[in-house]
Order: structure tokens, then sequence, then C-alpha cells
């Protein structure tokens, strides 16, 4: 029988339209386009034929051709007009474009797929990644000064999640080093096109995943020109002070549509402040508070993003395309904090902080690629890209340039006698001071007596000042400056991937790719030390300075009855703390980093370099032997290389010196990762999917790292880095039954386990540190962290997703809808500390997200709604030798010291109106529940954390210029 072939691909005005239906007029031959709006019809007979594309909110478009035998024919960009015959029950009964082809996109995909459009996300008040991909189900949030930063999948911990750009795997340089995972608080919306969040594998993507990856599509270049502008002013309710945000886009193609360029930027420009208050524990035994800290944040965060395109189509074969991002967030901080130390090995006494810093993150990266139709079999893409990661700080206290500038810090602090304790003998009986073997300050929970201990939001400090030998005594002294340096940069200079697709027949499509991927990093902290000049007898005191009281003192922790507001003490105004240095400098002795500071070695143990090399190859196969039922089955294997340099301290006992020497780590390993797919399609409306994949996670270069312990001295401990970790593997099963409303909506119902070995994992231990300071000289207890590897781990749940709009209803309440999805999980690890299984750190067991919204022609309105239930983050062990034996015993088999998260429950709200076509305003508001950010130890009432961020809004207007 004569037969024909035709291709090509169906296009709107903002590109590609995947899921589009191509029918043969007068026969029941179609398909779907595909990602790309492609589409392929075959066995057509000869003669005149014509084929019709339809997509919801699109005229259909009808195309003749005439074809002869074994003819092939290309009708390359097929474009549709939006909307012009439609019925308006169709128009508002359906969601907009963006959402279409996201909906689309999940019906499409060979794997379990969440996606939202650049539409979707402009709904909502989300200003950077990581607040918009919270909206995706089983997605949890982590914040930093009420602003989205880390993401973690289906409750799964932070580090087994990937992000990635365009398809690769993005850099890392952060404050913290929270190893691997991406801080989305640098990647502001205004870059992205897409978000597609992958819940299950194909070999085709990166397999350090276990949680999911998170794949971040930037700007498109749209078929027709284009250019909007939007401008937005708005209010910081904690901090009393504006934000605003601006944003411009523009696009065209030349009239024969080869040459297409796409340029965009944005800035976010806002005021913020937290009123925070922390606790720490004695690492021992009991839970005696050994510290309160009251600390006030003001700041102002600067988020700049840009991105640029560009590309050329010779020919409906051939593409070639040039493209470029960057975002960088910029946060000048002040830090006021007020800290009582009951501690004995410190001292008694109440100290003010006085901090000022200019921290400064960014990502950037590009790339050139290509995607080439060779034949009507066989098609390839590559590209070569490069991306660069960078974190320092700014011009504080130092001109430019100046290497000292860092986290900035001017000390004050006076003597007192503490009332507040509770002294206990040896029998544990009360007792008073001079007849007491213990002495501890405890909240009420931890009290064995009822009338002694503070309410957990109400820790009020009883002291008295010490005799006076002279006024200066009661006085609060300067005692120290400092500044904490650090710079982490992390690359990778060469990206390379090449991929190929082969058409073996209608019902068999084979893949295989290539990547490699150079990683260069390198990480180092200082500590540059001022002290009172030894030559200077008189005490150099806060009071003859310009001081002023914390910002909106009256308002200070109000959300807990402005319990603290008295307790909280003047500090340096803001002129004297910047140029305090400067203006001292005959008073003050500098004492540079280097042998003789406080913690030398942990410090130096924080500065390594590493490299890490991984090429990686895959083979996959699309086989879809019937209409209904398809499959995708492959291999990834990945080749990882690592080495990492990591100083060390040598003490020559005999000169009394200490010497700097090098510590090698070289670690290879090979990850074999299979996966399958299957997708069996009941119907257009209903799919069932179900998967088997073997993904992993990598350990982070800080985790493996060999030499002295990692120093986080703002947080009062160190990290001890294992070199003997080993990679972390699962195995991952999914099932998921899917239910389409046409393209009006979904309903996902989704059931996945994981059975993980070797997570890794950090525990807390007591540790003494000797503090070697030439100045200053004291011992404290510091908490110390180790990374382990636990034997094995389940991770199991649900995941309910639906998307519907409401076009069922009358009159205008067809404009309704609703999104909401909600994902439980459960995990068990085992581990030797412990007897029994132990929850999995940094997984929550339940989340929420919601959104209500109401879209008409003119206005719409959307109202979000986000919960995670508490997770446990970190471990903590203590263990002591037993008296009969001799060895070490873990006294700690409960959770009562380990760390939590606590819960969240946020809201959201947006409202748009359209004043023409092309001019709209909007309003936002963020937190309307002024949720706080809670860390506590082993219950809610024991709080570590607790910090609150209040309201912040905006108003805005939207120009669509072309």
């Amino acid at each position: 029988m004569a037969q024909v072939e035709v291709k090509g691909r169906a296009v709107g005005k903002d590109g590609p339209l995947p899921g589009a239906a191509v029918l043969l007029v007068g026969s029941n031959l179609g398909v779907a386009t595909d990602f790309n709006g492609a589409f392929k019809l075959t066995n057509i007979p000869t003669g005149e034929q014509s084929i019709e594309i339809s997509f919801i909110g699109f005229e259909n478009k009808v195309v003749s051709f005439n074809g002869t035998n074994g003819q092939k024919i290309n009708l390359g960009d097929l474009k549709l007009t939006e909307g012009a015959t439609l019925e308006e029950v169709e128009i508002t009964g359906a969601l907009d474009e963006g959402e279409r082809k996201a909906l689309q996109m999940v019906k499409l995909s060979p794997r379990i797929l969440s996606v939202v459009s650049k539409e979707g996300i402009e709904k909502l008040p989300d200003r950077n990644a990581a607040e918009a991909l919270q909206r995706m189900p089983g997605v949890v949030m982590e914040s930093d000064q009420g602003e989205g930063k880390y993401i973690s999948f289906r409750g799964t911990p932070t580090d087994w999640s990937s992000a990635l750009v365009n398809g690769d795997r993005l850099p890392v340089a952060s404050e913290e080093m929270e190893g691997r995972t991406m801080n989305f608080d640098i990647l502001p919306t205004s870059l992205i096109e897409y978000i597609e969040y992958n819940q299950n594998l194909t070999p085709n993507i990166e397999g350090d995943a276990i949680g999911g990856s998170a794949n971040f599509i930037t700007k498109y270049i749209p078929e027709e020109k284009s250019m909007d502008f939007q401008v937005g002013y708005g209010h910081n309710f904690k901090a009393d002070k504006p934000l605003w945000n601006a944003s411009l886009n523009f696009s065209d193609r030349t009239e024969n549509k080869k040459w297409g360029y796409q340029v965009g930027g944005s800035v976010y420009n806002r005021n913020w402040a937290t009123d925070n208050y922390e606790l720490f524990y004695g690492n021992n035994e009991d839970q005696s508070i050994e510290r309160l800290e009251l600390r006030d944040y003001n700041g102002t965060r600067t988020s700049y993003g840009a991105n640029v395109r560009f590309d050329y189509r010779p020919n409906a074969k051939n593409e070639f395309y040039v493209l470029g991002f960057g975002g960088l967030l910029k946060d000048d901080e002040y830090n006021l904090k007020t800290m009582y130390n009951w501690v004995a090995g410190v001292g008694q006494s109440i100290r003010v902080q006085n901090i000022h810093n200019i921290m400064q993150n960014r990502v950037m990266g590009g790339e050139v690629g290509g995607n080439h139709h060779l034949n009507d079999r066989f098609s390839v893409n590559w590209k070569v890209a490069q991306y660069d990661a960078h974190f320092g700080f700014g011009n504080v206290p130092f001109e430019d340039g100046d290497n000292r500038n860092g986290y900035y810090v001017v000390e004050f602090e006076k003597q007192v006698y503490f009332t507040d304790y509770l002294y206990l003998d040896a029998d544990g009986n009360r007792t008073d001071e001079r007849n007491s073997t213990s002495r501890m300050r405890l909240l009420d929970i931890d009290s064995p007596f009822d009338d002694y201990g503070d309410s957990y939001d109400n820790i009020q400090p009883e002291y008295v000042n010490l005799v006076a030998n002279k006024p200066t005594d009661t006085m609060f002294q300067f005692t120290r400056a400092y500044t904490e340096t650090m710079e982490h940069t992390e690359r990778d200079p060469l990206v390379l991937s090449l991929n190929g697709t082969y058409d073996l027949s209608k019902k068999l499509k084979l893949h295989a790719g290539f990547k490699f991927r150079n990683k260069v990093g390198s990480r180092s902290i200082g500590f540059e030390k001022w002290v009172r000049n030894p030559e200077y007898r008189d005490p150099i005191v806060l009071g003859e300075f310009e001081t002023r009281e914390i910002p909106r003192k009256d308002q200070y922790l109000s959300e807990l009855d402005g319990n603290y507001v008295d307790d909280v003490y003047p500090f340096l105004a803001e002129n004297e703390l910047n140029n305090f240095l400067e203006n001292n400098e005959d008073r003050l002795l500098y004492l540079p980093f280097g042998p003789d500071i406080e913690y030398y070695r942990e410090f130096v143990g924080s500065s390594f370099t590493y490299t890490e090399n991984v090429t990686s190859g895959y083979i996959m196969a699309d086989f879809k032997p019937t209409p209904r039922f398809s499959m995708n089955v492959g291999v990834r294997l990945e080749q990882t290389d690592v080495e990492i340099i990591a100083d060390a301290v040598e003490e020559d006992t005999i000169n009394f010196t200490r010497n700097l020497s090098q510590k090698e780590l070289q670690k290879n390993y090979l990850s074999v990762l299979p996966m399958m797919s299957l997708k069996f399609s009941l119907n257009e409306k209903q799919n069932i999917r179900a998967s088997i994949t073997r993904s992993f996670r990598r350990p982070n270069f800080n985790e493996m790292k060999p030499g002295e312990p990692e120093i986080h001295y703002t947080h009062f401990h160190v990290i001890y880095g294992n070199p003997d970790l080993k990679p972390t593997y699962a195995w991952n099963t999914d099932l998921s039954y899917q239910y389409f409303f046409g393209l009006d909506g979904m309903i996902t119902v989704t059931a996945f386990y994981k059975y993980v070995t070797d997570h890794i994992y950090t525990a807390y231990q007591a540790t003494e540190l000797e503090n070697e300071g030439s100045a200053n000289t004291v011992n404290l207890n510091v908490n110390a962290k180790r990374f382990e590897n636990a034997p094995y781990a389940h991770v199991g749940g649900l995941e309910f997703v639906i998307n519907k709009k409401f076009s069922f209803l009358p009159g205008i309440w067809k404009n309704l809808g609703a999104q909401l999805n909600y994902s439980f999980t459960s995990s068990s690890m085992k581990m030797e500390a412990r007897p029994t299984l132990q929850d999995l750190p940094r997984q929550a067991r339940d989340v929420f997200n919601s959104r209500l919204f109401y879209e008409g022609k003119k206005f719409s309105a959307n109202l979000a709604l986000n919960y995670r239930s508490p997770y446990l983050m970190e471990f903590s062990f203590y263990a002591a030798p037993d008296p009969e034996t001799g060895e070490m015993v873990n006294l700690r088999n409960n959770n009562d010291y380990d760390t939590y998260m606590g819960k969240s429950l946020t809201l959201d709200a947006s409202i748009h109106y359209n004043l023409t076509k092309k001019l709209s305003v909007y309003a936002e508001a963020n937190n309307l529940l002024n949720t706080p950010y809670v860390i506590y130890r082993g219950q809610r009432e024991r709080p570590v954390k607790t910090e609150y961020y209040s309201i912040r809004a905006l108003v805005g207007m939207k120009y669509q210029i072309f």
C-alpha cells in the first residue's frame, strides 16, 4: 500500500505546544505532539490529504499537502492562533496556555512529573525559585530570614534533592556549606520558563537525586516579538520599611524566523527584619541552659537576575543556540545581640555583640549547543557549558580589597552574679550554693521542682552586679573585636554532553548519551582579632560611645507579649560600629590570623580545596508495543573521581611551635543505576504509571574532608569530616494513577517506597576543645559533629494531587478552582548508637499545599496555604565510661536531646486586575499568619531558635508593551 510520512511542529506565540492533537482529516489516524511540539504521522495514503491540529484555547489549524509514494514531507513550524474560535465557556473553563502546556508535559512524560509554568509562578508572590517550587506536591521549603532558601522533596533530607538548570546540576557556594544542597534564594523566578519536578528518574537525568530533582528551564524565545515591563512597591511590616522590584524582558525573531534572541533582567530590593531568641544547652546529661541570646536583625537584601538567549535555525532540521544566566543575592545585615551567659567555664556575664556584615552570593552560567535532525530517524543534541558559584563577604569593616573584611563583631561584656540557679547536692536534693555539688539553669519542663523554672517563651535572667572596686567594673567593657573571614568558590569550568535518539521503528526509540563534568572548589575561613592594647590601662567602656536602642524596641518579640523588651541592652550606633577599629586604633592590639589565635586548628580545618570529575553515560529505550502501553527502560553509569586537600596542624613539642601540613583524600567509585518506567493508558483521560529505579547521593566534600575539624564559630560547634564515608544508594519504587479533566485539571494518587543503604547523617557529641589563644584564654564546651553512614533506612509514603478549575459551575462561579496536594512520608533508619529504629533526619511526615483561585477575564485572585509537620534535624549523642567495665556507653537512647525543626503553616495571597489587554495591576502579600521559624530540642517547649518575620506586601503593575 502506498504511504506518505508527514512531520512538523505545533507552536503558539510563546513557543511549542506539547500535547496538541494532530489528526488526518477523514480518518482515525492521529498523534499528540511531544514536549517540543513536534509530531510525525506515518502510513498516510498518497494524494491530496489534510491534517488538523487542535489545542484547547487555540483555533484549529488545517494544513493540506499532496504526497507521493514513499515521500517524507516536513511542514515545519505550524503556528496556531489563540482563542479566536472557541466558545466563551471553553475559554473561561480551561487553564491558561502556560498551565495547559504544563499539564500536557505531565501527561506525555515517560516519568512521574510535576510542572509549573511561568504563568503559574506569576500568580503567587514567589520571588525566588524555592518559593515557587514549594507549591508542588511533596515539596518542603526551609527559610532564611523569612525567605525560601532550601528545598527537599517528598519529605526527604534536603541533600537528597538536586537542582538542575536546563538539565545540568549547578555548583553550590554558601556560608554554611550545606554540601551539594542548592541555596535557591539566588535564583529569581524571573529567569524561569518552566520548573519540572521529577518525582522519579529516567536514565537521561543525572542520578544523584534520591528524593527527586528539579529542572529549571530558563526563558524561551517566543515565536512573536514580545516585550514586558513590571514594577512593584511594598512594605515589610517587621522592618517598617519599603521594598520594591522591577523586571524587563524583550524577545524577537527575524522575519524569516531563522534568528531569535531574548534578554531579560530583574531586581528585587527589600528591607527586612527578624526578631529572634536562641537558647544554648549544656551538651551533657542534663538540659541546663548555658546561654540565652536575644537577637535583633535588620538588613537590606537585593536580588539581581539576568538571562540572555540567542538561537539560529538555518532550516527545519538544525538549531544552534547560546544562552547565559546569572543570579546575585546581596544582604547588608546588622545583628544586635544580647547574650546572658550562665555557663561556669566562660564566667557569669552579659555580653552585647554589635555585628555588621555584607554577604554576597552569586551563581552564573552559560552554554553553547545545538539540536540536529540528521535524517528522518536519527537526531542528536549537544552542548558545552560552564557554571560558577561564589560566596563571600563585602567591604565591612575596611575598604574594598582588604582581606580582613568579613563577619564583623565588636563585643562588650560585664560580669554579673546570677541568682537564678538551681543548686543540688550529691543526692539530687535542693540546697544552697555552698553545699551544692551541681548547679543548673532549667526550664520549667525540665525542673524536678514545681516552683522552679521559666516557661519556654518567657525566660527571665535574674542577676546582680558584682561588687565594684571601681565604677567601670559594673559597665560594659570592650573585650574583643573580630572578623570571621570566609570565601567559598565552586566552579564547573567544563560540562560536556552529547545525546542521540534513533527511531528504530514506530514502536521502538533508542537513546544514548554521554556527559562529563569537571568541578573545582575552594573554601577558606580565617579569624582576625583585635583586643585592648595592654599599654592602654583604662578599660574601653560602651558608655563612652554614641549608642542606640534596637530599632522598634517597643515591638521586639511582640508575638511573645513583649516579654524580652527590658532584657535588651543598648548597642553602638551604626557609625560608631563601622568606624570602631579605625577610631580606636591606638587603644587596640591587632592579632592577625595565625597559630596563636583561638581555635587555630579548627579554622585551619575549615580551609580546603577539592576537585571532582564525573563521567557518565546512559542507554535508554522507549518502547510502545500498543497504543495504550509504553515503557522506558535503561541504565545510567556515573564514575566519580574526587580529590580533597585539607590543611592539618602538626605540634612541635620541642620548639613549642605549630606547623602546617596537608592531608589528601582520593576517592573513586562507579554508580550503576538501572531504571524502568511503565505507563498504561486506560483511556484518553486515565494513566497508570509504575517505576523502579536506582539513584544515589554523593558524599559532600566537607563530609569527607580529612585533617582538622571545620569550625562554625558563630554557632559554637565544629564538624569532623569522615574520609571513610560511602555514597548513599536507594532503590525507588513508584506506583501512580492519573486522571485528566481534559486540559481543565487532573487528579494524581501516588505511592512510593525507597530502600536506602549507607545514609549519611550528622550526630552531635560532647568534646572539650583546647583553646590556646594568647589573649582571653578560656576553655569552652564546644558541640562537635561527625558524619556517619547508617546501615539502612526505609522511606515510604503517599501523595495526592488535584488541580481543577470548576468550569461545571454556573455564571462567574465557573472561574473558581483549586490546586491541592498532600504528601505523607514515613521513614525508619538503623543506627548503631540507638537500640531502636529512628526517623530519618530532615524528613517531614506531613506536607500539605493548597491554592484556591478565581480567574475571570479581568480579575483573578489566589490564596495559598502551606503546611509542614515537625521533623528531626540532627541526633545528639553523649557517651560516658561504664563504672564497671570502663567502656564508653551511650547515655542517650531517646530523642529528648535531638534537634527538631518545628512545624510551619504559612498563608500567602495575591490579586490581579487587567485594566486593558496590555496593562494589569496586582497586589500580593506573604506570611499573613506571621508563622515563626522554630528549632527545638526534644520537644517544642525546649526551644533552640525562634524567629518572627511578620508580613511583607507589595502592589505593582505589569505592562505588555507588545
